[in-house]
């Protein structure tokens, strides 16, 4: 890892809280066993407006929500949306989508009950890494200087506005790296509410209901900073107001290139997607129409 990395990383170190401090000296440095891939956003095809959101990061030739899904996603110049956990011993911040380990790693049991010298010890499947921890994911943002990440809180929201100091660790190492601008953050409404309110200065992502349509005022009562909707539920005029208010406008989970046309025509720039390099592709050959 770079000093210039290192710097960010620790600065203010005396003014956070002991758990913070023992977060910052304890976690492992990722790159000094992992060379980044080339910047992101110079090969993807973009002229249909949006990027790609590689969901759970570029999951094509990596384990999901490891370091390596999120260098991968760089790679083929999509965003990535990852999947935040919370380990009770600690409140140490791992990234995983499910409760239980099985299904991505090679062991057993819950994620949260477990503490962090066991999750360290675990493999993900099948390509054999690590479980991404917060600063291995900070470290990988800063390799890519254009990467936009949202990253879901998976848990309970009545669990995390209980641990006050886990909001604001977030957002003091999002400010103290200079990824507050690319970090958004999405969650359950209720953690939404209390990320608002404990750690101000993280932007936070609204995924909206499946089946409606929602307005500008509703993104606003939520605090949010972008809306994550369904594309058939997007509207192009409220897309356009919300880029004037300078709120993103991204796609839920699609995978075909019906959904993604009618996103891209009703206003997304970016779209979640498995399938990472079929929308690079399809996006360089887009005609934009009425869907």
């Amino acid at each position: 890892m770079s000093d210039n990395k290192t710097s960010m990383l620790r600065r203010g170190r005396g003014e956070t809280t002991a758990q913070t401090c023992a977060l910052m000296l304890t976690l492992a440095v990722v790159g000094a066993t992992f060379a980044a891939p080339a910047a992101a956003g110079a090969s993807a095809g973009t002229d249909c407006g949006a990027r790609a959101v590689a969901h759970r990061g570029g999951h094509d030739t990596a384990d999901e929500n490891t370091v390596r899904s999120v260098h991968r996603a760089a790679q083929l110049g999509a965003h990535v949306e990852l999947d935040l956990r919370v380990i009770q011993a600690d409140h140490s911040l791992a990234f995983m989508h499910d409760g239980n380990v099985r299904r991505t790693t090679n062991g057993e049991g819950q994620l949260e009950e477990m503490t962090r010298a066991q999750v360290k010890r675990l493999r993900t499947e099948p390509h054999g890494g690590r479980v991404m921890f917060w600063r291995g994911f900070l470290e990988a943002m800063l390799d890519h200087p254009r990467l936009v990440a949202l990253v879901e809180a998976k848990q309970f929201a009545e669990y995390w506005s209980g641990n006050v100091d886990v909001f604001q660790r977030i957002e003091d190492t999002l400010l103290r790296t200079g990824l507050a601008d690319r970090v958004y953050l999405g969650g359950m409404a209720g953690f939404m509410f209390s990320m608002a309110r404990e750690a101000p200065q993280v932007k936070t992502f609204w995924e909206v209901a499946r089946d409606r349509p929602f307005t500008v005022q509703e993104i606003t009562d939520h605090s949010a900073n972008m809306a994550f909707a369904r594309p058939r539920k997007l509207d192009a005029s409220v897309a356009r107001q919300m880029r004037g208010q300078s709120i993103r406008v991204f796609a839920r989970l699609s995978q075909q290139p019906k959904p993604w046309k009618t996103a891209v025509n009703r206003g997304a720039t970016g779209v979640l997607t498995d399938r990472v390099s079929a929308f690079n592709t399809w996006c360089a050959r887009f005609v934009r129409s009425v869907d």
